[in-house]
């Protein structure tokens, strides 16, 4: 039984894929429901965007707080 590495490039990348979420900052996961017609707005909006929904609504909720102060 001979055991097989991984190819370096695979290996590469996924050491860059742990040191990039080591350095990311500390995040928390939110569940919440929401009518399916603004989640579709929303999914719409972040492909319209090139973007991700949870970026969307970081910047909501930041831009909601922003306003608050």
């Amino acid at each position: 039984m001979t055991l097989r590495s991984r190819p370096r490039r695979q290996q590469e990348e996924r050491n860059a894929a742990f040191v990039e979420q080591a350095a990311a900052p500390e995040v928390e996961q939110l569940h919440c429901q929401i009518p399916a017609e603004l989640h579709l707005r929303l999914r719409l909006l972040a492909a319209e965007r090139k973007c991700s929904i949870t970026s969307l609504v970081v910047q909501a909720v930041e831009d909601y707080f922003a306003g608050r102060s």
